[in-house]
């Protein structure tokens, strides 16, 4: 399968181009193993631009940390613990010397995956 080319705005969030470069070969790794599509709803598209843009940020950080395995062996409490790491790390970002904006929206990023990783782990064990 040809990758696609990536479509994103890497002035978005990216303040340097080693960022962008990588959110750029990141992007045509997830274009050339899947894709996902979501469907937005008509009182949501004024904010498709961030909406995406986090959206990639997520991507981005799931595939930067995809060598550490799945967390389908993760407990509830370890997904819970790692999501308060990772607000702290958040809050500390937002902090240092005012923030750097590229810091803050990927310690966001983090933030949000692993909420998404806990939900995950709720909707496994409910299954059991």
């Amino acid at each position: 399968m040809k990758p696609r080319s990536w479509r994103g705005n890497c002035g978005r969030f990216a303040a340097t181009s080693t960022i962008c470069t990588e959110r750029r070969r990141t992007a045509m790794v997830f274009a050339m193993s899947s894709e996902l599509r979501l469907h937005l709803p008509p009182e949501l598209e004024p904010a498709r631009g961030e909406i995406k843009a986090f959206m990639d940020a997520m991507l981005h950080k799931l595939a930067k940390n995809a060598h550490k395995g799945k967390w389908d062996k993760m407990t509830f409490d370890e997904g819970v613990r790692r999501l308060a790491e990772e607000l702290e790390e958040l809050q500390s970002a937002a902090t240092i010397e005012g923030g750097n904006t590229v810091d803050i929206i990927l310690e966001a990023a983090d933030v949000a995956n692993f909420a998404m990783i806990a939900a995950s782990i709720v909707i496994r064990d409910a299954g059991k």
